[in-house]
């Protein structure tokens, strides 16, 4: 299927063609996530919420596609796995991790 095919399938809700887009990025979501600290079930989370805000993007009334499918997808993915590890970062590093352990000694 075509860029063009997908989008046309995407906004007009078919089913068998969100599951396309999800099986063209998911590997390359997977192996990002797991290259950067992730696990493989925070990959597949990853995924969810990509899918869900290309999903919301594209059925919205001004887009236009600037790159193919899967790379626009894949770069949702890899921007909200990066937010993730900033937050988790601000919330668990490993000096705070260490004195909570030193604390329930």
């Amino acid at each position: 299927m075509s860029d063009q095919e997908l989008l046309e399938g995407l906004r007009a809700h078919d089913r068998k063609v969100v599951e396309r887009v999800y099986e063209l990025v998911r590997p390359g979501l997977i192996k990002y996530v797991r290259d950067n600290s992730g696990t493989r079930e925070e990959a597949l989370d990853i995924i969810q919420e990509a899918m869900l805000v290309a999903y919301l993007h594209i059925t919205g009334p001004d887009f236009a596609l600037t790159s193919a499918l899967g790379t626009y997808v894949q770069g949702i993915g890899r921007n909200l796995w990066l937010k993730h590890l900033e937050r988790y970062k601000k919330r668990y590093t490993p000096e705070s991790h260490l004195r909570r352990s030193d604390n329930e000694a």
